[in-house]
């Protein structure tokens, strides 16, 4: 039998993953939201459990640092524009 995992407060650990451990607001958002979306299990994790915790993990860290990437270009094409 497996049950969600769950976290009360968001917003707080959000919040204490972005001041105490230095996490963007995406990353942190992302880590989050891969903890809520796991399930307790009554037996151990296998390899292939890992592998796709792994996969799912860097998979919406890698989308969350492409998104922070098109926002930076596009900050800094703007500000070309106006001063360059």
């Amino acid at each position: 039998m497996s049950q969600a995992l769950n976290i009360p407060d968001t917003h707080k650990v959000i919040e204490r993953l972005k001041i105490e451990a230095g996490f963007s607001e995406a990353a942190a958002r992302v880590i989050v939201e891969t903890i809520q979306g796991a399930k307790l299990k009554d037996e151990p994790a296998t390899k292939l459990d890992l592998a796709e915790l792994e996969t799912r993990i860097t998979t919406r860290f890698a989308m969350a640092f492409i998104g922070q990437y098109v926002a930076i270009i596009g900050t800094l094409t703007a500000l070309y524009a106006m001063f360059g």
